[in-house]
């Protein structure tokens, strides 16, 4: 497979547009078991509307040519775009294959009723003049299963999120997140079910590849995400502060612009929990007004993403992203901040 980083630096793609290329490079590759190789193209002779709804690559796919027109947010897939296609076509004179990280069914069927190509990766394909192949991956999610991701595939997306590996396998993501790598195999699965990834063997291993860009992932699942903590207690400190995480509103206030909350708030591992309040000697209380600070225990270990001595900002707005409280939950968006690339 030729994708040759120069002249995608050259096309002066996004960084959104830029893994698009990449995705679906694989993507061809693997259905249609064809190099694609790019090259710049002249856009100078397209109209300033084009240039600002689209990002535009040369794509050469079994010796045919094509431009590929880019559209990274589905919301973008005007219903106009046949009349786009065509403007470009005309101008550049040759075929337009539009490019994007998702498409809904409805947009599916009119752009192959228009006869325009397009390449959603890992889901869809529509190359009339090469061969077609639709597919959409899960339509029938099974009717038992739980609407939130599981602790493990959410720790393995979050994982992904704050370190941006392009690929992964359950051998070398199992020490880091304390997991087996058969669960962390599960995880895989589970993630690709939701259509928020792709998984594909190669040998003995899964790989793991994700199906848009960090932000559009996180809003992408956003109803998926699990609260990371299991319970709440109330405690009063004998020695002091524990050298616990900063959790809750306690760290968001430090990463926003929140007000601090009257106690503080110390996240741990639920596994084991029990025992650490007696190596800490922490008395629990059941009236929290009564109480020095909040401790929750977390589905999976917060120290494992944990920056800066506080949980992880991605948890962070898992658990406060819909709160009742306007304000917390403004100051949860501001969390996402970091992930626009």
């Amino acid at each position: 497979m030729l994708v040759l980083l120069t002249m995608l630096v050259s096309a002066k793609l996004s960084k959104e547009a830029d893994d698009l290329v990449r995705r679906a490079a694989r993507y061809v590759e693997k259905v249609l078991h064809a190099n694609i190789e790019f090259r710049n193209v002249d856009s100078d002779y397209l109209s300033s509307y084009l240039l600002n709804h689209y990002q535009f690559i040369g794509a050469q796919i079994a010796q045919q040519s094509y431009v590929l027109a880019i559209v990274p947010n589905r919301e973008d897939i005007a219903a106009s775009i046949a009349k786009h296609v065509s403007r470009v076509e005309q101008e550049l004179e040759q075929p337009v294959i539009v490019l994007s990280a998702y498409m809904t069914s409805a947009q599916r069927t009119r752009l192959i009723s228009q006869g325009v190509s397009f390449i959603v990766p890992g889901n869809q394909l529509y190359l009339p003049r090469l061969g077609v192949v639709l597919r959409e991956r899960f339509r029938s999610p099974k009717k038992q299963r739980d609407k939130q991701l599981s602790p493990v595939a959410q720790l393995v997306l979050f994982h992904h999120l704050s370190h941006y590996h392009m690929t992964a396998t359950p051998s070398e993501l199992a020490a880091e997140l304390r997991y087996t790598p058969m669960s962390v195999g599960r995880a895989f699965d589970e993630l690709s079910s939701r259509n928020i990834a792709v998984t594909e063997r190669k040998g003995r291993e899964k790989v793991i590849s994700y199906t848009a860009p960090p932000r559009e992932l996180i809003e992408f699942c956003r109803t998926l995400l699990r609260k990371p903590f299991r319970g709440r207690h109330g405690v009063i400190l004998e020695d002091g502060w524990p050298d616990f995480l900063i959790a809750g509103e306690s760290a968001l206030s430090e990463m926003s612009d929140l007000a601090s909350p009257r106690l503080p708030t110390f996240a741990i591992a639920a596994d084991g929990w029990q025992s650490k309040f007696d190596d800490y000697g922490f008395d629990e209380v059941n009236q929290i007004e009564l109480a020095d600070a909040l401790i929750e225990t977390w589905y999976y270990d917060p120290g494992i993403l944990a920056q800066n001595g506080r949980v992880d900002p991605l948890s962070l707005y898992a658990q406060f992203w819909d709160h009742p409280d306007e304000r917390v939950a403004a100051a949860a968006a501001v969390l996402l901040e970091e992930f626009e690339w």
